[in-house]
């Protein structure tokens, strides 16, 4: 190959080669045509210039406002709600409405007691629970007492026996079933202590 085919192909060559003002930085802070800097410095150079991820300007501010701060717990809680009151239905009942449903049940007619005309034979042990103005106030005291005594009472039977004294009639409220006066006190004495009406008697 002669001299001129040498210089005709070096020609080819350099004509599809871009000159070094076209081409970027491939380092930062290097200028075309300068000499290039030292390894040292161009490494310092690449180590100085952002990273590719790091967000900044206004697009770093509109993400920090919307993003909760982590210094602050409760920007990201949601807001506390009160609790719903109860229903009408469920809340207690005022002292007005229970005195009201007290008084009607008061009213309320008692049911029939029938009172004993049996003659009670001579020495028979019994308890009297007290003295009331109808049959139907007896019986309702003996509900009250057996569902407070239930188990003392037992199997003891109710007894209603009308008397008359001073030319008043009342009824008394007495209970049978006792083997002897001795058992008959003992019962008396368990009433007693609870604050109830309670007296031994023995027919005669």
């Amino acid at each position: 190959m002669s001299e001129a085919d040498i210089l005709a192909m070096a020609d080819r060559i350099a004509g599809t080669t871009a000159p070094l003002e076209a081409l970027p930085d491939a380092v930062p802070g290097v200028v075309p045509g300068a000499p290039l800097p030292s390894t040292d410095a161009a490494v310092a150079a690449a180590l100085a210039a952002p990273a590719p991820d790091t967000v900044a300007g206004p697009t770093a501010a509109v993400i920090a406002a919307a993003e909760p701060s982590l210094e602050d717990p409760t920007a990201a809680q949601a807001p506390t709600r009160r609790p719903a009151l109860r229903p009408v239905t469920l809340r207690p009942a005022t002292a007005a409405a229970a005195a009201t449903a007290a008084a009607e049940a008061a009213a309320a007619p008692l049911p029939p007691v029938t009172v004993n005309t049996a003659e009670i034979p001579a020495g028979t042990s019994l308890v009297q629970l007290g003295a009331f103005e109808s049959p139907e106030i007896a019986g309702q005291e003996w509900a009250r007492l057996t569902e407070r005594f239930g188990e003392l009472i037992g199997d003891r039977q109710r007894l209603v026996q009308e008397a008359v004294s001073g030319g008043r009639t009342f009824f008394r409220l007495r209970a049978t079933g006792f083997a002897d006066l001795a058992e008959a006190r003992r019962f008396c004495s368990a009433l007693v202590a609870e604050d109830a009406a309670c007296i031994p008697v023995v027919v005669r």
